[in-house]
C-alpha cells in the first residue's frame, strides 16, 4: 500500500507488521502487547517517525520478534547500552512483556560486574565483591537474601 494515502495509525501498523511479523505474517505472542500498545499510542505519527528514523530501534524490534534478542532483562543487558535499548525495555515492562525490576539496582549490578572484571588481583576482586554483596547490595535491595 502507498504510504502517502494512509493515515499515520495505518502507517505505523504497516511498519510494525513489516518489522515484527514472522514468516506466517503474525506478530509473535511474546511481543504482541508491545505492538498493540504502539499501534494504539495517542500520537501514531511520533511512533512511526521514531521507528523509521532510528535504525537501532528497527534492529532491536526485529531481533525481539525473530528471537535473536531474547525477551528478558538479561538479553537486553547483554546488548550495548543505549537510550533505545532502555526505552524499548521500558515499553516491554509497561506492557507486560517483561517483569518490572529496579533500574537503579540493575545499573549498579552491571557497573559492579564491569569493575570487578577490571581487577587483576583475585584477592582484591574477592574482597570488593564480598563488600558489595554483604554491605552495599542489601542496603540497595532490602529483599536480597543476606545468607548467600
Amino acid at each position: 500500500m502507498v504510504w502517502a494515502h494512509m493515515c499515520y495509525r495505518c502507517r505505523l501498523t504497516d511498519l510494525l507488521a513489516r518489522l515484527l511479523a514472522g514468516p506466517d505474517g503474525q506478530i509473535p505472542e511474546h511481543i504482541r502487547p508491545l505492538a498493540d500498545a504502539l499501534i494504539a499510542m495517542p500520537r501514531p505519527s511520533a511512533g512511526s517517525a521514531w521507528i523509521r528514523r532510528n535504525p537501532a530501534a528497527q534492529q532491536l524490534l526485529r531481533g525481539l520478534a525473530n528471537g535473536q534478542v531474547g525477551t528478558t532483562h538479561a538479553a537486553l543487558d547483554a546488548l550495548p547500552a543505549s537510550r533505545t535499548v532502555e526505552y524499548v525495555r521500558g515499553l516491554l515492562v509497561a506492557h507486560g512483556c517483561l517483569p518490572p525490576r529496579d533500574p537503579h539496582l540493575a545499573t549498579f549490578e552491571r557497573w559492579l560486574a564491569a569493575k570487578l572484571a577490571q581487577l587483576d588481583d583475585p584477592q582484591q576482586r574477592q574482597l570488593i565483591e564480598r563488600f558489595a554483596r554483604w554491605h552495599l547490595l542489601p542496603s540497595l535491595d532490602p529483599s536480597r537474601d543476606h545468607d548467600r
